[in-house]
């Protein structure tokens, strides 16, 4: 909190008439956060965040609506911030995330870079996992760089296998992620 405190001072987002909120050339540091109804996580979350941010002077303001709703209201681009879950899928694809025009899919803060693309493109396109690694490295790079989305945290995941299933290796990004490779001996079958 110091250092959030010492940073915002540093950009001049100062509480100059004391009501516990910043402002900078008169406007408050004030926004909404959007999540949705029915997920205990979100809505926990969503007030933590208020919480945690009312005390370096910013006021967070959660708004948990209907699922549908919020939906709407995120892909329709009118919202000031999101929090949502989201998780990769078997093949690492995150062009829903990040590829210009992706705003239907996840790409709820309209990110769109020249850069990005190309990236996107030639990590996709890239079979030999030895030669994409250093795009998907300056992928990264790129995203960190322009933070378009902010990753909160990423759940533990517990897996666990009876031992007649042969042949898995769970992957951070998906417990399937060589379900073509599983079986089961002969003498283990029923």
């Amino acid at each position: 909190p110091e250092r959030a405190r010492a940073l915002l001072d540093e950009a001049g987002w100062r509480d100059d008439d004391g009501d516990g909120v910043r402002e900078r050339a008169g406007e408050p540091l004030s926004f909404t956060l959007v999540t949705r109804k029915g997920d205990a996580v979100r809505e926990n979350g969503a007030v933590a965040i208020r919480d945690h941010l009312g005390r370096v002077g910013v006021d967070c303001r959660p708004r948990v609506m209907e699922m549908g709703a919020a939906v709407e209201l995120v892909q329709s681009g009118r919202f000031e911030a999101y929090l949502g879950v989201y998780s990769e899928r078997l093949a690492v694809d995150p062009s829903p995330r990040f590829a210009s025009g992706a705003w239907s899919l996840f790409n709820y803060g309209h990110y769109a870079s020249a850069v990005a693309a190309s990236l996107l493109a030639l990590g996709l396109a890239e079979r030999d996992r030895a030669l994409a690694k250093p795009v998907w490295d300056a992928f990264q790079r790129l995203i960190v760089a322009d933070a378009p989305v902010a990753t909160l945290y990423y759940p533990d995941q517990v897996v666990a296998v009876r031992h007649r299933l042969r042949g898995v290796a769970p992957h951070v990004l998906s417990t399937f992620q060589n379900v073509q490779d599983w079986w089961i001996a002969p003498a283990d079958r029923r």
